[in-house]
């Protein structure tokens, strides 16, 4: 598994290891003790407790 460094600002796409959120793109907004919060595109709320591990950072091509 590889180790997954985020910080605030970095853009991600929620893979399959969290589903009820699979696909979706967002922003990671907060971290703290290695769990991210994540403001996914489209909606209000921040969504928190991502694992690095159930998120991708997005290619420089999939930001534009």
């Amino acid at each position: 598994m590889a180790n997954h460094e985020f910080k605030v600002g970095d853009r991600v796409t929620v893979n399959g290891r969290r589903v009820e959120y699979q696909g979706r793109q967002g922003t990671i907004k907060y971290s703290s003790g290695g769990q991210l919060w994540v403001l996914l595109d489209g909606d209000d709320e921040i969504k928190s407790g991502f694992q690095p591990w159930s998120l991708d950072r997005l290619s420089a091509e999939a930001r534009t």
